[in-house]
């Protein structure tokens, strides 16, 4: 009588794990530089730049976690933080119209 009940949240369980590695198969990763510039006249600001974009979050950070002197190729200025987030979000926050 409770092993049905028992099966269907096993069931349940598998397929909510199987949908979540899925899901880091679904989308892109994108490596976001956060990079501060210091400005003679208008005092330090802080930006995002695109450094570069990966198959799966896995092989982002692993990139993220390594040293990097590319500051130069991204944007002049000194990385402060580096991000792996999905392709779908952006770190500057939503574009006005």
């Amino acid at each position: 009588m409770f092993a049905r009940p028992v099966s269907v949240l096993a069931f349940a369980a598998f397929a909510l794990l199987l949908s979540a590695a899925m899901a880091d198969a679904d989308c892109a990763w994108v490596m976001w530089a956060e990079v501060l510039t210091a400005g003679k006249i208008w005092g330090s600001t802080t930006h995002y730049a695109i450094m570069s974009g990966y198959l799966s979050q896995a092989e982002c950070l692993v990139a993220a976690s390594r040293p990097s002197g590319e500051a130069a190729r991204v944007s002049p200025g000194v990385i402060t933080k580096k991000l792996c987030l999905p392709d779908t979000v952006d770190p500057r926050g939503p574009k006005g119209k």
